[in-house]
C-alpha cells in the first residue's frame, strides 16, 4: 500500500484534505520564518562594511645578533586597552593579525613553562619585558603589515 492510500484509510477524505492544507501552511510558515531568521542573522553577524579596521604586525626577534625563538610578543594600546600576544617561532619570526588600528607598546616575554624550576630566559633583557620601558612601539593605521624587527 502506498502512503496516500494508508492516509486515506486512517483519515476520512475531509480530514485528509484538511491535513494536507495544514501541512502546506506549515511549510509556508517554515519558509517565511527561515528567511526572516537569515536576514536577521546576516544583519547581526556583521556582513556589512561596519567591521572594525585591522592591521598586521610582523617582524623578527634577535638577542645578541642571534635569532631568538620560543618567546612571546605582547602588545598593548593604553588608550583603548586592547591587548594581543603571539608566539615567536623557532626561526625568530612572528606575525599578529587582526589588530585594531592604534598606537601599541611592545614587549618580549618568556614562553610560559609548567616547570617551577625552569630558569628565566636570559636572552630577554629586563628592559624588554616591560611595556613602558622597552622603547618598542608600533602604529597600526592601515591593513598593510607593519614590520618591527626587535634587536635586544
Amino acid at each position: 500500500m502506498t502512503e496516500m492510500s494508508l492516509a486515506l484509510v486512517i483519515f476520512s477524505e475531509q480530514e485528509f484534505w484538511n491535513f494536507g492544507m495544514l501541512r502546506t501552511l506549515n511549510i509556508r510558515w517554515s519558509v517565511i520564518i527561515f528567511f526572516a531568521l537569515m536576514v536577521f542573522s546576516l544583519s547581526v553577524s556583521g556582513c556589512s562594511d561596519t567591521a572594525e579596521p585591522t592591521g598586521i604586525l610582523t617582524g623578527t626577534v634577535k638577542s645578541g645578533g642571534e635569532l631568538c625563538g620560543n618567546c612571546l610578543i605582547s602588545i598593548a594600546d593604553s588608550a583603548t586597552l586592547v591587548r594581543r600576544g603571539c608566539r615567536v617561532d623557532e626561526s625568530g619570526t612572528y606575525e599578529m593579525k587582526d589588530i585594531p588600528f592604534g598606537e601599541y607598546q611592545i614587549r618580549v616575554v618568556q614562553k610560559p613553562s609548567n616547570d617551577p624550576d625552569a630558569a628565566f630566559d636570559k636572552r630577554i633583557p629586563k628592559k624588554y619585558r616591560d611595556l613602558n620601558k622597552s622603547g618598542l612601539s608600533a602604529s597600526i593605521t592601515s591593513g598593510e603589515p607593519v614590520v618591527v624587527n626587535i634587536e635586544m
